[in-house]
């Protein structure tokens, strides 16, 4: 069940989002990033992350540093050029998270207009999101908290 969960929420995340090996190669990619890049699914799991962002040094480095210190690690106010077209992030983000196949989620916040942050809701950054984004990386890191969780419950009656 935990597995479909994820697997819905983040085919359904509003900004790009991608899951990668530890070797940087792509395992999946969400509607939003298929989209932006303007790539099939099949086109997408033949990438590594090297040639999605034409070898950027710094998203390298900050992908690296997320697989070996098994961490969060996020680059501000990035651009990725791919085929000629400039995609401007407000913020990327690996998450590591050393699942199966899976090593590492990146998300990628969108630049918004000036309308969007306002009142506006249709497109516009709510930090809600990526804050549940953190949250189910982490439990699908360390579902021992739930276990635990259920344990008690189960003493506990």
């Amino acid at each position: 069940m935990k597995t479909k969960t994820f697997e819905h929420f983040f085919r359904f995340l509003p900004d790009p989002a991608l899951l990668l090996n530890a070797d940087g190669r792509v395992v999946d990619g969400n509607h939003a990033f298929l989209e932006q890049f303007s790539l099939s699914r099949a086109q997408l799991v033949r990438l590594d992350l090297s040639a999605l962002c034409n070898a950027h040094s710094d998203i390298l480095r900050a992908f690296q540093r997320a697989v070996t210190d098994n961490s969060f690690v996020r680059i501000r106010d990035t651009e990725v050029l791919r085929h000629g077209t400039t995609h401007a992030f407000d913020e990327l983000s690996f998450t590591s998270i050393h699942d199966g196949a899976i090593a590492v989620i990146a998300l990628f916040r969108m630049m918004r207009s000036e309308n969007d942050w306002g009142g506006s809701s249709t497109g516009s950054y709510h930090p809600s999101r990526h804050a549940l984004a953190a949250v189910l990386s982490h439990e699908v890191k360390n579902p021992l908290a739930g276990i635990r969780g259920a344990a008690q419950l189960l003493t506990a009656n």
